[in-house]
C-alpha cells in the first residue's frame, strides 16, 4: 500500500507516485498495489490503480455552524471525536498488505497545511499500520519545517511508528533527529522524481549558440500557511518581483516561457503576471504561456529552454533532469539543499526576500557558465537516477516475492 498526497493538482507529487508505480510494475508486474490518497478518484483515473481516501469517513459529529465558525479547530475536534473508529477502518483496509509505504514528497512539513488535514491523516494511517501489523516505511521523504505545534506532534508520532525511513536530503534527516527520533541508520537518497525512466524524458536538442530562452516558473505563493486571505501581501510582492524579472529578461534579449507546477492553482499567478506585463507595455513581447497539465508537459516546456528561474521545487528538478541550468527562488531550506547538492549553491534566493540586484548577478553568472553547468548537472542527475533505482530496489524490490503472494 502506497500513501501520499497524489491525484491532486501538484505535478511533483504526481510524478513521485508515477516513478514508484513504474518501478513496481517493472519489478513485479503481477503485484497488486493500492494507494491511499486525498484525491482517490483522480489518482485512480490518472494512474490506473485502486485508491482509497485518507479520511475513511465523513465528519458529522459537530453541527456545521460550529465547525465553520471554529475553522480548522472545529474540523479537528470533529475528526478527533470519531478518530478511534477511523483508525479501525484504516487498519481493516491494511489487512493482508505486505507493507505500507509513505512515498516521497514533502509529506513531513506543514506548508499550506493545517493540523486537521495531512498531519492528522498521516498519524491515523501510521497508527493503523501498527495495529494491522504491517511494516511502515517512509521512502525518500522531505521533512520540515513543521511550524504548528499540533501538526508537529501528529507528524512526530507518525514517524516514530515507522520501522524504516529514508529522506531526500540531509536537512530532512536532521530535522527529524531534532524531534527526538533516532535517525542513525536512516538513509539520505535523492528525490524520487530523479528516478524517472529515461524513455519518459523528452529529448533536449542541442541549443544554437544564440538561443536565449528562459523558463520562469511562477507559483500562487501566499506565504508558508498558504492562506489566500492572510497571505495576499506575500502574493502581491511575489508577483511584482516575477513581473520585474520577466521585464528585465526581455530587455536583456531573452524570450520567456512561463512555467507552472500545480494545475489550476498556479494559473492565477500566470494570469496576474501576464496582465501586469500588458499594463507595463511589454505584453506584445514573446512571453509564452503554454498549458501545463502534467509533469511530462513540464518537461517538454523546459526542454525548449536554455535556463530556468523557478519557485516550485519540482520545476527545478525537471530542469536538472534535462540538464538545464537554473536559479532557485524557493520558500524553504529544501531548495538550498537541492541546489547545493547539484553544485548550484550560488544560485539561490528566498521567495519572501528576493534581492533583485543579486538575482541579476546570479542569472548573468549562470548564463555565462551555461554549457559547463549543463554537462555537470546532467551527470549529477544521472547519478541520482541510478541511486533512486537502487533504493527502490532495496525498499520495494526486496519485498517483491511476498507482494506477489499476499496481494
Amino acid at each position: 500500500m502506497l500513501l501520499g498526497v497524489f491525484g491532486s493538482r501538484n505535478l511533483g507529487n504526481n510524478a513521485t507516485l508515477a516513478v514508484a508505480l513504474d518501478h513496481i510494475r517493472r519489478r513485479a508486474p503481477e503485484a497488486e498495489v493500492v494507494c491511499v490518497t486525498n484525491a482517490p478518484a483522480a489518482a485512480s483515473r490518472e494512474f490506473d490503480v485502486p485508491c482509497i481516501p485518507m479520511d475513511p469517513a465523513p465528519r458529522s459529529v459537530l453541527p456545521y455552524r460550529i465547525r465553520s465558525r471554529l475553522g480548522w479547530v472545529g474540523s479537528l475536534l470533529d475528526a478527533l471525536a470519531t478518530e478511534r473508529a477511523r483508525v479501525a477502518v484504516c487498519a481493516e483496509a491494511l489487512k493482508g498488505a505486505d507493507q505500507c509505504v509513505v512515498v516521497g514528497t514533502g509529506v513531513l512539513d506543514d506548508f499550506a497545511a493545517t493540523p486537521d488535514g495531512l498531519p492528522l491523516a498521516l498519524w491515523r494511517w501510521c497508527r493503523a499500520s501498527r495495529i494491522a501489523g504491517v511494516p511502515l516505511t517512509f521512502l525518500a521523504v522531505g521533512a520540515g519545517p513543521i511550524r504548528h505545534p499540533v501538526s508537529r506532534t501528529f507528524m512526530r508520532r507518525a514517524v516514530a511508528l515507522s520501522s524504516r525511513r529514508s529522506y531526500r536530503d540531509t536537512i530532512s534527516r536532521e530535522f527529524i533527529a531534532s524531534l527526538g527520533i533516532d535517525t542513525s541508520i536512516d538513509r539520505v537518497v535523492p528525490d524520487l522524481v530523479f528516478g524517472i525512466a529515461k524513455d519518459r524524458v523528452p529529448h533536449r536538442c542541442i541549443r544554437a549558440s544564440d538561443s536565449r530562452t528562459v523558463g520562469v516558473g511562477v507559483m500562487s505563493y501566499h506565504g508558508w500557511r498558504g492562506d489566500a486571505k492572510t497571505g495576499m501581501r506575500s502574493y502581491s510582492v511575489y508577483v511584482e518581483n516575477m513581473v520585474w524579472l520577466v521585464e528585465w529578461l526581455r530587455e536583456a534579449g531573452f524570450s520567456v516561457r512561463l512555467l507552472t507546477g500545480e494545475v489550476g492553482t498556479d494559473d492565477r499567478a500566470v494570469e496576474d503576471v501576464a496582465q501586469r506585463l500588458n499594463a507595463s507595455g511589454v505584453g506584445s513581447l514573446p512571453v509564452q504561456t503554454s498549458p501545463i497539465r502534467s509533469f511530462n508537459d513540464l518537461l517538454v516546456e523546459i526542454a525548449a529552454c536554455d535556463f530556468v528561474v523557478a519557485t516550485r521545487f519540482h520545476n527545478l528538478i525537471a530542469a536538472m533532469i534535462l540538464g538545464v541550468p537554473c536559479v532557485s527562488v524557493g520558500y524553504a531550506g529544501k531548495f538550498d539543499a537541492l541546489m547545493g547538492a547539484m553544485g548550484l549553491a550560488d544560485y539561490c534566493q528566498r521567495t519572501d526576500s528576493i534581492n533583485r540586484s543579486l538575482l541579476v548577478h546570479q542569472f548573468q553568472s549562470l548564463s555565462s557558465s551555461g554549457p559547463n553547468l549543463s554537462v555537470s548537472i546532467q551527470g549529477k542527475a544521472e547519478q541520482y537516477r541510478r541511486a533512486v533505482e537502487s533504493h527502490l530496489d532495496d525498499v520495494i524490490g526486496f519485498h517483491v516475492g511476498s507482494l506477489e503472494q499476499s496481494c
